[in-house]
């Protein structure tokens, strides 16, 4: 019989390999939501400096209520005033309320730069768009770097769990001391 306390390292081993080598899309940054939304009627936007390279999928918090709106719009990411990435999308493209993802070539050497993110209405007419925004009334998103080296993927997963660690410590304790006592009962089971 297979005991519990191989089973698990290697549960854990084979879930660290695929988090290293299967995911290649991270969490760069994301911006905490008020639960307000702001009417888009002309352009909304925040500057935004990533924590590392290869920036290349932005995941803004929108609202389209009673799926109304049918305008075009217009997501920029800006470099220097300088537009580097540029999409369009329509208003049947948002859900009331959506996340809507927006995925692009990399920007490499992202770490290094200050961008600005722009959404704008090209047609500035009623219904309109919301979006979220915080409680400084600033573009809400999430921002996905393409990670390059398993080292750097690993990395990122461990200082994303101490982040996590140190932001809930009560869960993570009562977390760990439950894990322990399920392996110490397996374990005089199966001994």
């Amino acid at each position: 019989m297979i005991k519990f306390w191989i089973i698990g390292p290697l549960f854990l081993l084979a879930s660290f390999a695929f988090l290293i080598f299967g995911v290649k899309n991270r969490v760069d940054v994301e911006t905490l939501r008020s639960g307000d939304f702001l009417e888009i009627r002309g352009s909304i936007e925040t500057s935004y400096k990533p924590s590392h390279d290869f920036i290349n999928i932005i995941v803004l918090h929108l609202k389209n209520p009673n799926f109304s709106n049918k305008q075009v719009f217009v997501f920029s990411v800006l470099e220097d005033g300088k537009v580097v990435r540029r999409l369009e999308f329509n208003g049947q493209n948002v859900g009331d309320p959506s996340d809507l993802r927006f995925q692009f070539e990399p920007i490499a050497d992202s770490s290094s730069k200050s961008l600005l993110l722009r959404l704008e209405g090209v047609e500035t007419r009623a219904p309109f768009l919301s979006a979220a925004i915080t409680q400084s009334g600033e573009l809400t998103y999430r921002a996905y770097y393409r990670s390059s080296s398993p080292a750097g993927s690993f990395m990122g997963i461990l200082s994303s769990f101490s982040d996590r660690v140190l932001e809930e410590p009560g869960f993570f304790i009562i977390w760990f001391l439950g894990l322990c006592a399920i392996v110490l009962v397996s374990r005089r089971n199966y001994i």
